[in-house]
């Protein structure tokens, strides 16, 4: 998750990304989002980045767990550091998130990011009837 820019002199994050529970995600087992606060600046990226120094960044941050029940979310700096850890428990983890784009075209930290990593949504723009329809359909299944 490389992120270029000095991100310690703007205002405000370029993105962020809200990661709402579809369902209860409480059991550190089930592999919630790890977040390590505090990392989303150049700095801390950069020592990520460094072969070298990666595994002393990590092993020094504080982590964070998101734990959530359903209808909770996390908010965060998409640039603070984060991984899903691993599912080891017998439930799927499904959660439903977007991410915001400051709207400052000329943010340099904004450039050449996609805003997801699914083809499918970024061929097409998404609005929030057409997410209410993919819910329910993802529903009507899940309860057939």
């Amino acid at each position: 998750m490389a992120h270029q820019g000095d991100i310690q002199t703007r205002t405000g994050p370029p993105f962020v990304t809200c990661f709402v529970a579809v369902q209860d995600v409480t059991d550190a087992a089930m592999g919630p989002t790890e977040f390590l606060p505090g990392t989303n600046t150049l700095k801390h990226h950069e020592e990520f980045e460094d072969a070298e120094r990666r595994d002393d960044l990590l092993l020094r941050s504080p982590t964070q767990l998101a734990l959530l029940q359903q209808g909770d979310c996390s908010l965060y700096d998409t640039s603070t550091l984060h991984a899903g850890s691993a599912n080891r428990s017998t439930k799927r983890r499904r959660i439903f998130y977007c991410t915001f784009r400051s709207i400052s075209l000329g943010d340099d930290r904004t450039v050449d990011e996609p805003g997801s990593i699914r083809g499918d949504v970024l061929e097409r723009r998404w609005s929030l009837r057409d997410v209410r329809h993919a819910l329910k359909e993802w529903h009507a299944k899940k309860d057939a």
